[in-house]
């Protein structure tokens, strides 16, 4: 909208393309630091700061928009004023953003995400300072006006970033790419047609857009209500299947160790053996059978998610859990048990931590299909007042995008997921009044950890 608006008023001299031009330019500041924060995966932990960067130059569009309706403000529109307002929310966006991606192209241990924050840095800094060159000559000075062929150069930037390197963690799919070729392609046309009646139909032209903008927004918003009530329906059904899946995965478990003691019981009766290892066999097999009774027992209540507390010992709890890993473990794995003497009982429903646990120790083997190291800590934290277990393996790792979505419901990068085992980990510690935190680098392994309060404060699990 700003470049078709400003080469609409160089083709024209209409003022009122000039006014359109000036309104929506400050704009692309604060989306493009929308942008690079959703890139590094801050947009949520920062969001104060992107309200922050709308808000003040959100208010110079409104203001140039009323300059519009009130002819005295025409002067505001463009004048040197405006121009020192919208260069300082320029600085305020570009140094952020600047800042953000050097930190995240340094930390990233991935050669190609460092290469993409390179690309996105040379892309948003230079719109900016070459854009920068249109408000220095709206105040006054003497600089060519370099704004449109920073976008062009910007635009190429990102999309190289995105289909090179894989902006979107897939390639870009050919009737994709097709379908944006066609329709930028007919835009064109569009636009060239337009430009040859600039000149002999201006006011109508005016009259013509903004017609057609407010027809296209009431289509959208119609449209926009109509998908949202279909997609309250599918999202009900997408739900069931989801929760099914998670209680499949739950009950695999289990029923996976049964037919592994079964398969050996057997197999040592017919050879005559039977012993106390056979009988360790049978006791554990009638675990499983209990665990399962539990497990269709926590998802009857699993909508309120309330937490049956009992002091329990965390050590033995997260024996239980890496006795079935054996079963589950890829070639090449190694299972370590970090668990520090002398840890505090803590008030937790036994059922509830245990799928927790079961959950994280079955995504950090998933995360090593080549082999790696799971480790299991158990230790009393820091400060004191709680207890911190944390499930740590050396797999694939999670980007920052992954990672800052990690814990949402249905949110899931794997083909046959359900995206409700993070979702249900966090549930469960804040049912305990506690708290839950994830790191992860790519190539690296992931950690997560979970600090429970020994003493038990009801909190909304939501």
């Amino acid at each position: 909208a700003w470049n078709f608006a400003a080469a609409f008023y160089e083709i024209s001299g209409n003022p009122a393309w000039r006014l359109l031009d000036v309104t929506v330019s400050p704009l692309t500041s604060p989306l493009a630091l929308h942008f690079v924060l959703t890139f590094v995966g801050q947009r949520r932990r920062l969001r104060g700061l992107l309200a922050a960067a709308y808000g003040l130059l959100g208010s110079l569009s409104l203001a140039t928009l009323g300059s519009i309706v009130f002819q005295a403000g025409h002067r505001f529109a463009g004048g040197p004023t405006w121009a020192v307002w919208h260069l300082s929310g320029i600085a305020f966006c570009m140094a952020t953003c600047g800042v953000l991606l050097v930190r995240h192209g340094r930390a990233s241990g991935d050669r190609e995400e460092t290469a993409r924050a390179r690309l996105i840095i040379i892309a948003v800094l230079g719109v900016a300072f070459l854009g920068a060159t249109d408000l220095l000559a709206d105040a006054g000075f003497s600089v060519p006006r370099l704004g449109s062929v920073g976008t062009l150069a910007g635009n190429a930037v990102i999309v190289a970033v995105a289909m090179r390197l894989r902006l979107f963690g897939r390639p870009l799919a050919t009737t994709s790419a097709l379908l944006a070729l066609g329709l930028a392609a007919l835009a064109g046309l569009a636009y060239v047609q337009i430009f040859r009646y600039v000149d002999s139909r201006r006011a109508s032209l005016v009259l013509a857009t903004v017609t057609a903008t407010l027809v296209v927004g009431a289509a959208l918003l119609s449209a926009r209500q109509t998908l949202s009530r279909r997609r309250r329906q599918l999202t009900g059904m997408a739900t069931l299947g989801r929760f099914s899946a998670q209680m499949g995965h739950d009950l695999k478990n289990p029923l996976a160790a049964l037919l592994g003691a079964v398969e050996y019981l057997q197999e040592e009766y017919k050879q005559g053996r039977y012993g106390p290892e056979q009988t360790r066999f049978l006791g554990l097999m009638q675990d499983q059978i209990v665990r399962l009774r539990g497990t269709v027992d926590r998802y009857q209540r699993l909508g309120r998610l309330e937490a049956r507390a009992e002091m329990t010992a965390v050590g033995p709890l997260v024996e239980r859990v890496l006795a079935l890993a054996p079963f589950h473990a890829g070639t090449g794995v190694t299972v370590r048990r970090e668990l520090e003497p002398g840890v505090p009982p803590v008030p937790l429903d036994p059922d509830l931590m245990l799928g927790a646990l079961e959950n994280l120790v079955q995504n950090a083997l998933e995360a090593m299909p080549h082999g790696g190291t799971l480790t299991v800590r158990a230790r009393e934290a820091d400060a004191g007042g709680a207890v911190e277990l944390a499930v740590e393996d050396t797999g694939t790792g999670m980007d920052v995008r992954t990672l800052e979505q990690a814990f949402d419901d249905f949110y899931t990068t794997k083909a046959t997921g359900s995206g409700l085992g993070l979702a249900f980990v966090r549930r469960v510690a804040e049912a305990h009044g506690g708290e839950v935190g994830i790191a992860s680098r790519v190539g690296r392994g992931t950690t997560v950890r979970m600090v429970l309060p020994l003493k038990l404060r009801r909190t909304n699990p939501g």
